[in-house]
């Protein structure tokens, strides 16, 4: 097989097919593949596994050289002895291991571990051989060389980087030159861009410095080392799905449409699990140009992980440069260096909303770009409604889009009107009824009720923490009208005694014993929703004592990496009851689970909606998902009508079916739990009068 066996042109013009025309054809004939380039993305590798695969069967090798791009402040590090961290983050090396499927990763470790391809990094440098800034001159040389066995060669000249994007999507002319051609300085021609190559990979240009990955770095990118050779096909497959596999849902056709028309602003009200993220980054995706800025907003870390991942911005934006702004100490420098190049895809900027980290991304980028270079997503939009970080939110003016995400948008307090004079008035709202019924996207659920009450000690406690509520609101309040939750978010002890009575209808000791008994006659995968650290570990370890099934507390004091890799557990089905407080509440993509056990309820129509959502995200399996849920009665159920009950008891119950009333509307035995709902309503009633009277 030699590479005179094809047809090659001298010239192939910007609308030419490089990959099917030129690097795939050369690479099924050569054995060694020389590269330059100004920029590496592992997902060039999907363009060419179908040329990689009898490239790796003929023992063929790849040398890949990289320019970086330096700042002052690169080079004072690697004047202090800190390359190998430069090295790294220009390379963006999170971005490159951990930034594309599985499939591309796992061959791209799998061509170095095998010393198939490697790899070196350059910089330009002065006349004295000092490296130097990007200010002074870039690193644009694009070059490439096929070699077959019997030495001859073609060598490339031209724009395209070695990136998906600039193969499959850019405009890019290029010029081939072959040794074996008789043209007047065709042979030279391949010869010379050879021997440049050679020259810059030893390391003796005069105007360059290369060098090579520290060991380090390189042990960290093969690692885990993949056990066989790639499956090529799958490799390709990647690339003919890349971007163009999603197909929006007619739902979030519309939220597209409406943001257009609404000069791109809009809160999407979409029930939890119909894809909120994904419906902004279709939004995004047409909005964006590759100079924007797109900033992200969260609340959580965990929401910051999930963003950057393949499955979010990665599946949409490949080639985007992606900073989370969390847990990274490097981030800030990172976030200054990409504001100051040139970009190829807009730039992503993935943030939490704590306000310091806030003020800081916005005074960079506020610095660096003008407002119609601006575009802000925030996730879980209702957190931004909270005093402390609205004013931050509210003097950076994102003049491209900005687009609201939450199932419950809306907190009923003063950061409403902050979220509607930010975001627009203009909501788009799919109900869970329409996502189960209308457009199948969830799965149906069947919402079992049980009926528990408090003990005598926890029923006197309660009585004793609605006493001292009562007589806190009447002495702090400022007229008879003001709330309690309002005089509570001005007095600490008064929103303490809140909490503490909320405390015991959540940790009710019959609850615990009823949830061991249920527990074997749910779903092979559940999550049970508990109130603190302290009552997730005892409900788990009451679960463990008899009981086969793996339980697993997943709580936020864990590290990323330990939840990370627990969540990968229960979706692999080696954990398959999860045990949690509201860390798997907000926003978090939880691998698709059967049922769940509500033992500590929340009367927060947001909290009930978001647990309820992480139930019926969509399975493989198309069975009916259960929630399991407990109405807690100051009394036993029948002793209700007979009992004298307290006016804050009374209270309790009517709190108590108003939760269960949300919960049971889109359920399929929502009719049956209605009976059960209307006859403890019409008791509690009885009780009302009684206390008119």
């Amino acid at each position: 097989m030699s590479l005179q066996d094809h047809n090659w042109q001298s010239y192939y013009p910007g609308d030419t097919d490089a990959v099917e025309e030129v690097f795939v054809p050369a690479l099924r004939k050569c054995s060694r593949y020389h590269r330059i380039s100004g920029d590496f993305s592992s997902s060039v590798l999907s363009v060419l596994a179908p040329g990689l695969e009898g490239f790796v069967e003929r023992g063929g090798k790849i040398r890949l050289m990289v320019g970086l791009e330096l700042f002052e402040e690169d080079l004072e590090a690697i004047q202090n002895g800190q390359q190998e961290d430069v090295i790294r983050e220009k390379l963006d090396w999170k971005k490159l291991r951990e930034g594309q499927p599985d499939v591309v990763r796992e061959t791209l470790a799998w061509l170095i571990a095998n010393d198939i391809l490697d790899m070196k990094v350059g910089a330009v440098t002065d006349e004295f051989g000092n490296m130097r800034t990007s200010e002074y001159g870039q690193w644009h040389q694009k070059i490439a060389v096929f070699e077959d066995e019997s030495e001859d060669m073609i060598g490339m000249a031209g724009s395209p980087n070695a990136s998906f994007k600039a193969l499959r999507r850019n405009r890019e002319s290029l010029s081939l030159h072959s040794s074996w051609q008789d043209g007047p300085g065709e042979s030279r021609a391949a010869y010379d861009i050879k021997d440049e190559f050679d020259q810059l990979w030893a390391n003796n240009a005069s105007d360059a410095e290369v060098m090579e990955i520290p060991e380090a770095l390189r042990a960290d990118m093969i690692e885990p080392v993949p056990h066989g050779e790639p499956d090529w096909d799958n490799v390709t497959s990647y690339s003919h799905n890349y971007g163009n596999d999603i197909e929006p849902y007619p739902y979030q056709k519309e939220a597209l449409s409406e943001l257009s028309s609404n000069n791109n602003r809009l809160l999407i009200k979409h029930a939890t699990g119909t894809g909120k993220t994904w419906t902004s980054l279709f939004g995004v995706q047409r909005i964006a140009s590759p100079s924007d800025v797109v900033v992200v907003m969260t609340p959580t870390k965990d929401l910051v992980r999930q963003w950057v991942s393949e499955e979010n911005i990665g599946k949409f934006f490949a080639e985007s440069t992606i900073i989370p702004c969390s847990s990274d100490f490097n981030w800030k420098k990172r976030l200054y260096n990409q504001l100051h190049e040139d970009r190829e895809s807009p730039l992503f900027v993935v943030s939490t909303m704590h306000p310091e980290t806030a003020e800081v991304v916005f005074d960079y980028i506020e610095k660096s770009t003008e407002p119609d270079e601006r575009l802000l997503v925030a996730d879980e939009v209702h957190n931004l409604g909270a005093p402390m970080i609205r004013g931050t939110v509210s003097d950076f003016d994102a003049g491209k889009a900005r687009i609201g995400l939450s199932a419950t948008p809306f907190r009923n307090d003063g950061g409403d009107q902050f979220i509607t004079d930010y975001f627009g008035e203009n909501v788009h709202e799919i109900t869970i009824e329409e996502a189960i019924e209308e457009y199948e996207v969830l799965s149906p659920y069947k919402y079992k009720l049980h009926v528990v009450s408090l003990s005598k000690d926890e029923r006197r406690e309660y009585a004793e923490r609605s006493s001292e509520i009562s007589h806190l609101y009447h002495k702090y309040r400022g007229d008879e009208n003001e709330s309690i939750l309002s005089v509570a978010n001005r007095y600490y002890d008064l929103q303490n005694e809140i909490f503490d009575r909320a405390d015991i209808l959540k940790e009710c000791s019959e609850k615990t014993d009823l949830t061991r008994e249920i527990f074997d006659t749910v779903g092979t995968k559940t999550i049970i929703f508990c109130n603190t650290t302290n009552h997730t570990r005892g409900i788990q370890q009451k679960l463990s004592q008899d009981s086969t099934r793996m339980v697993q507390p997943f709580l936020g004091e864990y590290s990323d990496k330990k939840r990370q890799r627990y969540l990968e557990y229960f979706e692999e089905g080696t954990i398959d009851t999860l045990v949690s407080i509201d860390c798997l509440t907000e926003g978090i993509d939880v691998p698709a689970c059967d049922s769940a056990i509500l033992v500590a309820n929340s009367s927060s129509t947001r909290e009930s909606v978001q647990r309820r959502g992480r139930v019926l995200r969509e399975s493989e399996g198309e069975g009916v998902a259960e929630i399991h849920d407990f109405i807690t009665l100051p009394v036993k159920e029948a002793r209700l009508n007979s009992a004298d009950l307290e006016s804050h008891e009374v209270r309790l119950v009517n709190r108590e079916l108003d939760r269960v009333e949300r919960m049971n509307e889109a359920a399929k035995n929502s009719a049956s739990n209605n009976i059960k709902i209307i006859d403890l309503r019409s008791t509690v009633r009885k009780h009302e009068s009684n206390d008119k009277n």
